[in-house]
């Protein structure tokens, strides 16, 4: 399957170092986008729950057509990237699902279990409950949520995969291992410290839940590696964390992927290495996209292209909405 070209990503003249993009990403400000958002609880099979929040479109363009979004590690369905591309799609006529992760956003009380980037059937559930099955689907993930999609394209059994229109999966940890080594390492360990004071946050906040399972009441490490270690793999089932990081990682998914997959990556991300994207054992129904620039989840580019430097947001409207043509 071929989808549209991507014109070349021109960074903001003050913007032009990775880490740059990176921090301007989480902290640019968003144009003052209205939602009117419902959210729905939605039970997994261990009895878990996480919260989906719908937004509606006003005037019916297209009704049947729904986007499902999904966040990265630390966010929720209010991370900008995710509102700002919500907000998009709604004023385009799409519904819109924005999914927080298991234990995150609005859903951080229900759920007794914890999330880690493995949890592809938490997405198949958000599915299965949300979206009727002759709806034009598209689902579009973000850093560890690409990781969990890219999972459920590859391991969804039968003709599930199939009531997915197109993913897009964009900075996807396709190696865990790789970019955990990666975010030990120098400036890199900036982002490592966000990463953990945010899950031990919310692990914090969570200790009250009834059921509430836990390793131990140790202190939590400040390391992700070490969070992982002590946290993360023994609670997800895995033997210890070089084993969460092999079963969990995407990368042995890829060949399995039915659905019309775009991976979009950065080359100068600082914690996805786009050594992570080469000799990928993909399938013919993915196609791999890389741009200079961009750190991770940044794209915040000049203006003269597109409404405004959000080069990420028009990207994706333009992927989901042009027809997919024969390679």
């Amino acid at each position: 399957m071929a989808w549209c070209e991507l014109p070349k990503f021109v960074p903001h003249s003050w913007l032009r170092s990775a880490h740059a993009q990176t921090i301007a990403g989480a902290y640019w400000r968003l144009p003052p986008f209205q939602l009117a958002t419902r959210p729905h609880r939605v039970c997994l099979g261990d009895g878990d729950r996480v919260v989906v929040h719908e937004d509606q479109p006003t005037r019916e363009l297209d009704s049947d057509r729904t986007a499902l979004l999904i966040h990265g590690l630390g966010g929720c369905h209010r991370s900008k990237y995710v509102h700002r591309l919500a907000a998009r799609l709604l004023e385009r006529g799409w519904r819109v699902l924005r999914m927080d992760m298991r234990g995150f956003g609005a859903g951080s009380l229900e759920a007794r279990q914890h999330t880690h980037a493995g949890r592809w059937q938490d997405i198949a559930a958000v599915i299965e409950a949300m979206v009727a099955p002759l709806s034009r689907l598209s689902v579009i993930g973000f850093s560890m949520g690409a990781n969990q999609l890219l999972k459920l394209l590859g391991c969804w059994e039968g003709a599930r995969p199939e009531r997915i229109e197109k993913a897009i999966a964009v900075a996807p940890p396709l190696k865990l291992w790789l970019c955990a080594a990666t975010l030990d390492r120098g400036l890199n360990r900036i982002y490592d410290w966000s990463f953990v004071r945010t899950l031990k946050r919310q692990v914090q906040r969570r200790r009250d839940v009834p059921g509430f399972v836990s390793t131990s009441e140790l202190p939590l490490p400040d390391r992700l590696r070490k969070f992982d270690a002590q946290w993360t793999a023994p609670l997800g089932g895995f033997r210890d964390v070089d084993d969460y990081y092999e079963q969990a990682s995407a990368v042995h998914d890829l060949g399995l992927i039915r659905v019309p997959t775009m991976i979009l990556a950065a080359e100068d991300d600082p914690l996805v290495p786009i050594s992570t994207f080469h000799d990928l054992p993909i399938s013919s129904r993915v196609r791999v996209a890389t741009t200079t620039h961009g750190g991770h989840l940044g794209y915040i580019g000049q203006t003269g292209l597109d409404p405004d430097r959000f080069w990420l947001d028009w990207r994706l409207i333009e992927q989901l909405e042009s027809p997919l043509a024969m390679a």
